[in-house]
Order: C-alpha cells, then sequence, then structure tokens
C-alpha cells in the first residue's frame, strides 16, 4: 500500500517505523449529504450516507487535541482505496483536513451577494461557529506504546459550507 508521507519541511519519510514511533494504520473514508433536485429515493440517500473510501485524500497531522496555528507534523496522502500507514512517536494528535491548515479567516460574502435578493444571499451565521468548526479535528489519536491499526478518519460533505447559511441576514 504505497502511501506518499512526508514530515516538516516536507522530507520525505521511507521507513515506516523508526526508534521511539509507532505504526499507524487504518482508512479514511467519506459520506455526502443530498444537495438540491428531486426528493431522493431512499436507496439515493442510503448511499450518500454509506461510508466510501476517500482516495488520495491528503491529510494533516497536528499535535494536541484541537486545531491550533502549530506546525504541521506530518501530512499524508492516501492511497487508491483510502488506507494510510504512518509513523508518529507517543502524543496526542489532531488529524485535520486541507480546509484547517492555514489559518482561520472569516469569509466576507458582499461580493457574491451583491446581485442576489436577500432571500438568496449567505452569510456567516456567527464567528464563534466558525471558530469552534476550524478548531475541530476530524480525528484526534492517543499514540501510546503500541502500534494502531484499523483507525478510520471520516469526513462528510454537506451541501453548504460551514457555518454559512442562506436567506436574509437577521438584524
Amino acid at each position: 500500500m504505497p502511501v506518499s508521507t512526508s514530515g516538516p519541511g516536507g522530507a520525505s519519510r521511507s521507513k515506516a517505523k523508526t526508534a521511539g514511533r509507532r505504526t499507524i494504520s487504518g482508512k479514511v473514508v467519506r459520506t455526502s449529504d443530498y444537495c438540491g433536485g428531486a426528493n431522493p429515493s431512499e436507496e439515493i440517500l442510503e448511499f450518500l450516507r454509506k461510508e466510501k473510501p476517500f482516495p488520495n485524500k491528503e491529510v494533516f497531522v497536528r499535535a494536541g487535541n484541537v486545531n491550533a496555528i502549530k506546525q504541521t507534523i506530518l501530512k499524508f496522502t492516501t492511497d487508491a482505496e483510502g488506507n494510510f500507514k504512518i509513523s508518529l512517536p507517543p502524543g496526542d494528535y489532531c488529524f485535520i483536513d486541507d480546509s484547517k491548515k492555514d489559518a482561520l479567516r472569516v469569509p466576507d460574502f458582499t461580493k457574491e451577494n451583491q446581485n442576489l435578493a436577500p432571500s438568496q444571499q449567505y452569510h456567516l451565521a456567527s464567528e464563534e461557529c466558525l471558530k469552534q468548526w476550524w478548531e475541530t479535528c476530524e480525528k484526534t489519536l492517543k499514540v501510546e506504546k503500541k502500534d494502531l491499526k484499523g483507525v478510520v478518519i471520516k469526513y462528510h460533505r454537506a451541501c453548504n459550507p460551514p457555518c454559512v447559511v442562506g436567506g436574509p441576514k437577521p438584524m
């Protein structure tokens, strides 16, 4: 299972396990919402809810149990079946999506909304909502003395960006 991994500065790691490090292996999966159109059948909804492998998914690992602006310890990419195999020293880790790897920015919808009726405009529910979303890890993991197998990292694609709502902005 060839999986691309790199550490700080993009240095590749050719050995899966070095002194004091533990091997962590598993799968990245995804689900999604039904977004628009006619009412879907139950079969379509079930298909979307079913976890599917997430091939070639780039995942970032930071130290700790919440996402914060600090050095990414490891970046890896899953294989064609969504599998991964990495090595980390004992500690607590936060696995995040590339949408959370950079500093949090509050979106400005002024340009997007300028030609839309108020009922069709988008706005941020709250900055607190966005901050909470950004700080939340897709997966937290405590690495101790043993290797970890069968780790599952789940991603869900919603129809709208996080903390964004449609309709007139409340006053």
